[in-house]
């Protein structure tokens, strides 16, 4: 694995929030108890197997075994494991990659599915699935075993090893990279700049075209820590299949050798030519923990438990855990305006600023005919209604719907106040940036406890993230009715959309959300007619294809409007379905 600065501070950032200490004691609880089902709830990970028909199809046999894995499965671990992409700032799961974990039979393996959205509840999917596991099947299938392809897996992680999941097996994690229990003083490090490289490889008899190397303190810090041994497995590979040697990883980061002469040799960077010989390098690198610990990232204290006790084994003390959210400061925020600095605080949940309603209202009316706000009026913006951006595009053709991109059509029932200004002009004062960031975080990531104690710590439950999402856009990660309800006690909207016009409702349905906060966001008076995506399918149609059990339990709760809208869209479907029937047979 290649690693950037931006990737280890965003690996620290994920350590912090992507797996919080009270799912992993709750998960930790249930799985030592014996109750593996409840050991996946409480880590988020759906389980989609019945081990009675694995017996009736597999036997006995097969299914003892696969019970013995679930047994000691640690949906935590593997969560801490999986892979994501920290560099572009994100803590989420890499969406759509499915994860092999045990494999009995060709027709009978163990897996486990991530997300299909970046930005959606980071629920994983046990399930059981048969080969061939293409990332793209021609058709959707099920058969009697209860399997189905990857039909949203974009990529698949052949083979995890034992120790990214299997509590039996997690005290092998150094073993696996060939390791023991440190310190680990062997490792070559501080190579970030273009003479210590080119030299430490140099004296390691490969020669790197000078030219061809832009080291800076940016660039890769994990894989060059066992360096003699990566030379040592490709001079090996070299002497039995001469020719190209490329060296890689799973995340096709690549290196290239060639013979240079006099038994030196000749690497390249990132080369995808054909290739005489190939070296894997997954286990001649670091674990991932191991390394922020070196770097003095992450504290030991903040590991997961199973973790410490595999990077510490004579440790007697149990780790705390990732840390905890702490108590937000209550002082005002002093913010520049018209040339004078004011305070800027929250008072019963809304924001004061030190301005008349009559200055207010005379800024509301300089916006609405195309002013911008600024000073006191732009953080009061950007701290209610969060600094408005605009909505995100799907990259190619291949991206698959995207609740967060979605446009949702909603005729609005009194007039709306004057569009949000862009974030460049409705700033928020940095403090109030982090403690934003800190709260969408947790709740990106389930962590109600975190989200509960900022609340009661003073943060506003009126907070909107960069995207002009409120908590309860997050309700489908959150999972929980008391929070809900008190959230919409404060006055939250059930029906705001944020800056692409995605309701709350809509980011529930569509993020995988749980029947019950589906339900009671209905009750609350969220409409039913708000469209997802740029085709404009009412929500409730698109459950009724895509999540008929849940279309069917909210059945009784539909209002005319929601019905009204899906016979609309229905026969626009069938008017578009006969023209494309027409056009062909006039094509043929």
């Amino acid at each position: 694995m290649i690693l950037t600065d931006a990737d280890t501070r965003g690996w620290r950032t994920v350590r912090r929030y992507a797996v919080p200490a009270p799912m992993i004691h709750r998960a930790t609880e249930r799985r030592l108890a014996g109750d593996w089902r409840g050991a996946c709830s409480a880590a988020d990970v759906a389980v989609d197997l019945d081990l009675s028909r694995i017996k009736s199809r597999f036997g006995t046999t097969a299914a003892a075994r696969v019970e013995q894995d679930l047994q000691h499965f640690a949906p935590d671990l593997l969560r801490w494991h999986l892979p994501r992409r920290p560099s572009t700032g994100h803590t989420a799961l890499s969406p759509r990659r499915l994860s092999v974990l045990a494999r009995y039979r060709d027709d009978l393996i163990l897996v486990v599915g991530s997300p299909r959205t970046g930005y959606g509840r980071q629920q994983l999917r046990l399930f059981l699935a048969a080969e061939p596991l293409t990332s793209r099947p021609s058709q959707t299938h099920r058969d009697d075993s209860g399997h189905e392809p990857c039909t949203w897996h974009m990529a698949v992680d052949r083979d995890l090893p034992r120790h990214v999941w299997d509590a039996r097996h997690a005290g092998e994690l150094l073993s696996w990279y060939g390791l023991g229990p440190g310190p680990h003083d062997h490792l070559v490090g501080d190579l970030h700049d273009t003479e210590r490289f080119v030299r430490a490889w140099a004296e390691l008899g490969v020669d790197v075209p000078q030219r061809q190397v832009q080291i800076n303190r940016h660039m890769a810090l994990g894989f060059w820590y066992r360096l003699p041994e990566i030379v040592r497995a490709v001079r090996d590979a070299a002497t039995t299949t001469p020719g190209q040697v490329v060296a890689g990883w799973r995340d096709q980061s690549y290196l290239s050798f060639t013979p240079a002469g006099g038994g030196r040799l000749a690497m390249d960077f990132y080369t995808y030519t054909p290739r005489d010989a190939y070296v894997p390098l997954e286990r001649l690198g670091l674990p991932l923990d191991a390394l922020l610990i070196h770097l003095g990232l992450i504290d030991p204290d903040h590991l997961h438990p199973l973790i410490h006790a595999a990077l510490f084994p004579s440790a007697t003390a149990s780790p705390a855990g990732p840390p905890r959210p702490g108590r937000p400061s209550a002082d005002p925020v002093r913010v520049r305006c018209g040339g004078a600095w004011h305070e800027v605080r929250w008072v019963g949940g809304r924001v004061h600023i030190p301005h008349s309603e009559q200055e207010q209202q005379r800024e509301t009316m300089l916006v609405t005919f195309g002013g911008s706000r600024s000073g006191c009026f732009a953080a009061k913006t950007a701290m209610e209604n969060g600094p408005a951006g605009l909505p995100r595009s799907p990259r190619n053709d291949t991206d698959f719907p995207d609740p967060w991109a979605a446009t949702v059509s909603v005729t609005p029932a009194v007039p709306q106040a004057p569009p949000v200004r862009p974030a460049r002009q409705a700033r928020l004062p940095r403090r109030l940036t982090e403690q934003r960031r800190d709260l969408m975080r947790l709740a990106l990531h389930g962590d109600t406890e975190g989200v509960v104690s900022l609340l009661d710590a003073g943060v506003s439950a009126h907070t909107r993230d960069h995207r002009g999402r409120t908590l309860l856009h997050f309700m489908a990660h959150l999972r929980d009715l008391t929070l809900l309800a008190r959230l919409l006690a404060e006055g939250l909207d059930a029906d705001g959309a944020d800056v692409a016009g995605v309701t709350p409702l809509v980011a529930a349905a569509y993020g995988m959300g749980d029947l019950a906060v589906i339900r009671a966001l209905i009750a609350a008076g969220a409409r039913q007619d708000a469209t997802v995506g740029s085709t404009g399918e009412p929500i409730t149609a698109w459950l009724e294809t895509a999540r008929p059990d849940v279309f069917a339990a909210i059945a009784d709760l539909q209002d005319s409007a929601a019905i009204t809208a899906r016979l609309h869209w229905r026969r626009q479907m069938a008017e578009s379905a006969r023209a494309h029937a027409a056009w062909l047979s006039r094509h043929p």
